[in-house]
C-alpha cells in the first residue's frame, strides 16, 4: 500500500548542522566521504539559506581534464562578466607571474564585492593532475578576506603537511558528521513523512549504519509498498529495485540515454533521448527523485554517480547502433557548443572519422596546448588515411597543431598527406591556391630564425592567396614572449647589416596573408641595432616609429619588446624616475588588454633593467630564483630568459653556478641560432671566470664575444663591465681594430654616469617623503602588485617585518584607503 511521503525532505544531524555553522567563520572548508552520503546535498542546502545574503559560485567538476577544470572555474564566475574573461584569458595559473596576476584579479574583484561570497567545488575528487592541486593548495592560502573556498571530494584534497599548514582556517567536514546517527534515522522518517516502529529503526539503522543513501532508498521503497527492503543488497541492486525498476518503460529509456553524461540541459537530454517529451519525463523523475537534481543558479541538471552507475548497465545492453547513436548525439551536443576535442573524442569512439575531421576543421588554432598532444596523435594514426584525405583544410589544421606539439614528423606526414589530397580535391582553384598559400606559411615555421628561407614561404603564400590565414592564430604575440626581435632573428656574425635589409624586405609579403601580424618588427629590429651600437638617437627615433606601427596594429608583443629598448634608453639619460613610472604603466596597460603572457615578457625587462641599474633585489623573484621552469614563454624565447638569468647569477656573485651553465647555455643558442644571445653568453663567461681569477679561461670567452660582435659593431653588451673587465679587454686591444675598443670604452663611460645620475635621481625622491633605505625597497616592489611573502623572499625578511615597513611608508606618503587599494595608490603615487 503506497504511503503519501515526501521523500525529498532535507534533515542534517546536529554534528553536520554545527560544521555548516563553521563554514562562514573558516577560510576553506572540505567535504570529505565516499558517494552517496550527501556531500552536495548539504552544501546545497547551505547555499540556499544564504540566497540573497552573499555571492554564491559554484563548478562542478565532470571529468579529468585540466582544461576542463578551468573552463568550469572560469564558468563559475560568469556572472561577473569581465572576470570569467580574464580568467579564461589567463588560464590555469601555474608559473609564479600567472598567479600573481590572478591574485590580483581575484583580490581587485572582491575588495569591489564587499560582501561575503562562497565558491563550492564539487567532486574534486575528479581532478588528477598535480599542477590544479597545487594552485587549489597556492590559492587557499592567499583567498579575498570575503571570499570562503568549499570543496567536496570523496577522497583526500590536501596532504597532511598542507592541512598542517592551512591551520585553523580549515574546517573539515567527514564521514562522521555526515552519517545518521539512530536518532537521526527517526527524525528523518518524520520529516519525511513516515512513521516506523522502533523495531523497524533498528533494522533500518543497522542495515544501513547511517548511510544516507541507503536509508533513503529503504524509505522510498516503504513509501511504495509499507514495508522495507527485504535485504540488504549492494547499493546498486537497491537503486535498480527501488528508482528504475518501479518506472515505465518510456521513462526508463529517456533515463538510460542520459548515464553518459554527468551534467545535461533540457535541450540536450531531448537531443540525446529522440524524445519530444523530455521536459515532462524529467519533471517526473524529479519529482519522485533526489538522485538527479537542478543545479541551483544555471539551466542544467546532475545525475548522482550511483545512479548512472546502475542506468549503464542498461546502456551497456541496448543494441550496438543505439549506442552508437547515443554517443554521436553527444558528440554533436559538444560540438555545437564549441566542446571541439570533446566532440573530436566522442566520433573517434564511433567511428564516425568524417564528423571528427569536419569538428577538427572547426577547432582550428584553438586546443593546442600539450594536454592534447597524444589524443590528436592518436586521431591521425586510426583515421584512414583514405579519410583524411577528403579533408585539405583539415590536414592543414593538424599540421599548424603537430608544429606547436613540436611533433615534426606527424606534421610532414599531414604536409605529404595535404600535397595529395590537393590534387585530389574538386574545388574551385581560386581555393586551391588559398589553401596552397596556408600550406607554404605553414611550412615557414620550421625555418623559424632564418629570414630569407622564411620569407620564400610568405611570397609564395602572398602570390597565391586572395584572403588572410584561416590556419594561424594572428592574435598570438609574433614574438612568442621574447624581450628583444635582435635577439630572435640575428642568426649569423658579420651579416647583420643583410638580416636587417631581408626583414625589411620580407615583412610585407607576410603581412599581406596574416592582416599585418607582427607590424612594427622591421622598425624595432632597426632600432635595437641602433642601440647596440651606441647610436641612441637614431635608436630612440626608429622605437619610436616602430611603436606607432605596432600601435596602428595592436602588436602587443612588438610593443613590448619597444618597451624594453625605452627601457635601456631611459637608464642611458639617467632618468630612473621615468623608468619606474613606465614600467608600472605598461604592467596595467598588458593586464587590461589581457595579455598575460607578455606578464613573462615584462619581468624579463624589468629584470634586465633592474639590472643594469645594479638593483638585483628588484628582479622578479621566479627569475632572481632561477624558476626559470615556470615561465609559459615558446621555446623561441627561452635564450632570452637563460641570458637574463646569467645576469643575475653574476651580480650575486655566484660565478660557478653561473659557469656550470655555460654549457647548456651554448645548446640552447645553437638551435635556431641566436647570435646576440651568444655573444652574452660568452661575456658573462668572461666574467665569471675573471672574478674566480681564470684569466686565460675568460680571455678565451671574451675573444669569442669579440669576434662574434664586432664584425657587426655590436659595442653595448661590453659597455656594462666592471673595471677589471675593462683591463683585460684593453689586454687584447692589438688584436681588434683600435676604433672598436675606443667606442666600447666611451660607452662605458657613459653608462657609468647614467648609473650614478639615476641612482642619486631615484634615492633623492623617495628621500623627499622621508623613506628609509629599506622602506623605499619595500615601497618599489608593493608598488608592481607583489604580496608581502614575495618582498619578504625578496628581500630575506619576514612577513612580519614587511608588514611593518609598509604600514610606516603609507603612513609617510599620506596613503590611505578603506577599500584596501593601498598598493594601487602607492603605485599611482610611484608614477
Amino acid at each position: 500500500m503506497a504511503i503519501q511521503a515526501s521523500l525529498n525532505a532535507v534533515y542534517f544531524s546536529t554534528a553536520l548542522r554545527q560544521k555548516l555553522e563553521d563554514i562562514a567563520g573558516a577560510t576553506v572548508t572540505t567535504v570529505i566521504a565516499p558517494m552517496g552520503y550527501g556531500k552536495t546535498t548539504a552544501i546545497s542546502a547551505f547555499y540556499r539559506r544564504l540566497k540573497g545574503k552573499a555571492l554564491l559560485f559554484r563548478e562542478n567538476v565532470i571529468d579529468c581534464g585540466t582544461s576542463s577544470f578551468w573552463q568550469g572555474f572560469c564558468s563559475a564566475f560568469r556572472a561577473r562578466g569581465d572576470l570569467s574573461k580574464k580568467l579564461d584569458g589567463l588560464g590555469l595559473p601555474v608559473s609564479a607571474v600567472e598567479k600573481r596576476i590572478f591574485i590580483d584579479l581575484m583580490v581587485d574583484e572582491f575588495e569591489q564585492i564587499g560582501q561575503e561570497a562562497y565558491l563550492f567545488i564539487d567532486d574534486f575528487h575528479m581532478v588528477t593532475d598535480d599542477k590544479v592541486r597545487g594552485f587549489i593548495f597556492f590559492w587557499c592560502r592567499q583567498l579575498p578576506e570575503n571570499l570562503h573556498l568549499i570543496i567536496s571530494s570523496r577522497g583526500r584534497i590536501f596532504t597532511e603537511a598542507e592541512r598542517i599548514a592551512l591551520g585553523a582556517n580549515l574546517n573539515e567536514i567527514t564521514v562522521q558528521h555526515l552519517k545518521f546517527g539512530r536518532d537521526d534515522v527517526a527524525r528523518y522518517a518524520r520529516a519525511c513523512g513516515i512513521r516506523l516502529t522502533q523495531a523497524q529503526l533498528d533494522q533500518l539503522y543497522n542495515a544501513s549504519e547511517g548511510w544516507i543513501s541507503a536509508i533513503y532508498l529503504n524509505l522510498n521503497a516503504y513509501a511504495g509498498s509499507g514495508q522495507l527492503l527485504a535485504e540488504q543488497k549492494n547499493i546498486y541492486h537497491l537503486i535498480n529495485q527501488v528508482l528504475f525498476e518501479t518506472l515505465d518503460e518510456e521513462t526508463q529509456c529517456f533515463l538510460t540515454t542520459l548515464c553518459i553524461t554527468d551534467a545535461f540541459t533540457l535541450e540536450q537530454a531531448r537531443l540525446l533521448s529522440g524524445n519530444a517529451q523530455a521536459e515532462n519525463l524529467l519533471q517526473r523523475v524529479l519529482d519522485h527523485n533526489a538522485f538527479i537534481v537542478h543545479l541551483a543558479g544555471s539551466d542544467s541538471y546532475r545525475m548522482h554517480y550511483m545512479l548512472r552507475e546502475c542506468l549503464w548497465h542498461y546502456f551497456q545492453k541496448l543494441p550496438a547502433p543505439k549506442q552508437e547513436q547515443v554517443w554521436e548525439r553527444q558528440g554533436e551536443w559538444a560540438a555545437s557548443q564549441g566542446q571541439f576535442v570533446e566532440a573530436m573524442r566522442l566520433f573517434l569512439k564511433t567511428r564516425n572519422y568524417r564528423r571528427l575531421m569536419e569538428t577538427v576543421e572547426a577547432d582550428v588554432g584553438r586546443s593546442t596546448t600539450y594536454e592534447y598532444r597524444e589524443f590528436v596523435a592518436r586521431c591521425t594514426q586510426e583515421i584512414p588515411e583514405t579519410i583524411l584525405l577528403r579533408y585539405p583544410f583539415g590536414l592543414l589544421v593538424l599540421m599548424r597543431k603537430f608544429f606547436n606539439f613540436r611533433l615534426i614528423p606527424q606534421m610532414m606526414r599531414m604536409s605529404q598527406l595535404f600535397l595529395i589530397a590537393l590534387k585530389q580535391a574538386q574545388l574551385p582553384q581560386e581555393e586551391k591556391d588559398n589553401l596552397m598559400g596556408e600550406y607554404e606559411l605553414i611550412q615557414s615555421f620550421l625555418k623559424y630564425n632564418d629570414i630569407e628561407k622564411m620569407s620564400q614561404h610568405h611570397r609564395k603564400a602572398a602570390a597565391l592567396m586572395t584572403r588572410p590565414t584561416r590556419t594561424t592564430d594572428t592574435t598570438f604575440t609574433w614574438t612568442f614572449g621574447a624581450p628583444s626581435i635582435l635577439e630572435m632573428f640575428h642568426r649569423e656574425s658579420g651579416h647583420l647589416d643583410e638580416e636587417l635589409v631581408q626583414m625589411q624586405g620580407a615583412l610585407p609579403y607576410y603581412y599581406k596573408v596574416t592582416g599585418n601580424h607582427g607590424n612594427g618588427v622591421a622598425k624595432l629590429m632597426e632600432a635595437e641595432i641602433a642601440y647596440m651600437r651606441g647610436h641612441f638617437d637614431q635608436a630612440e627615433i626608429c622605437g619610436c616609429q616602430a611603436k606607432r606601427q605596432a600601435q596602428e596594429w595592436n602588436q602587443y608583443g612588438i610593443l613590448t619588446d619597444v618597451l624594453l629598448l625605452e627601457m635601456q634608453l631611459l637608464f642611458i639619460k639617467g632618468d630612473w624616475e621615468s623608468i619606474g613610472c613606465t614600467l608600472l604603466e605598461y604592467r596595467t596597460f598588458l593586464e587590461e588588454h589581457r595579455q598575460y603572457l607578455l606578464l613573462h615578457t615584462w619581468d624579463i625587462c624589468t629584470a634586465r633593467v633592474e639590472l643594469l641599474k645594479g638593483q638585483l633585489e628588484f628582479v622578479p623573484e621566479w627569475i632572481a630564483q632561477g624558476n626559470l621552469q615556470e615561465s609559459a614563454l615558446s621555446h623561441p624565447a627561452l635564450p632570452m630568459l637563460h641570458v637574463t638569468y646569467n645576469e643575475v647569477l653574476l651580480a650575486r656573485g655566484t660565478y660557478p653556478a653561473l659557469l656550470a651553465r655555460g654549457e647548456v647555455c651554448e645548446k640552447l643558442n645553437t638551435v635556431y641560432p641566436n647570435c646576440l644571445c651568444e655573444i652574452e653568453l660568452q661575456i658573462q663567461l668572461a666574467k665569471g671566470y675573471l672574478a674566480l681569477d681564470e684569466r686565460a679561461h675568460a680571455q678565451v670567452h671574451l675573444r669569442k664575444a669579440l669576434d662574434l660582435a664586432l664584425p657587426d659593431r655590436l659595442y653595448m653588451p661590453f659597455a656594462t663591465g666592471k673595471t677589471q673587465f675593462f683591463d683585460m679587454l684593453m689586454e687584447l686591444a692589438p688584436q681588434y681594430p683600435e676604433d672598436a675598443l675606443e667606442r666600447i670604452n666611451a660607452l662605458a663611460a657613459q653608462v657609468r654616469a647614467a648609473r650614478e645620475k639615476g641612482s642619486a635621481q631615484q634615492s633623492g625622491r623617495l628621500h623627499s617623503y622621508g623613506l628609509t633605505k629599506r622602506e623605499r625597497e619595500i615601497a618599489y616592489l608593493a608598488a608592481q602588485r607583489r604580496s608581502n611573502k614575495e618582498i619578504a623572499q625578496t628581500l630575506y625578511l619576514t612577513e612580519n617585518t614587511v608588514k611593518t615597513h609598509l604600514k610606516h611608508v603609507f603612513e609617510k606618503l599620506g596613503i590611505q584607503d578603506a577599500r584596501g587599494n593601498k598598493r594601487r595608490l602607492l603605485e599611482q603615487l610611484m608614477k
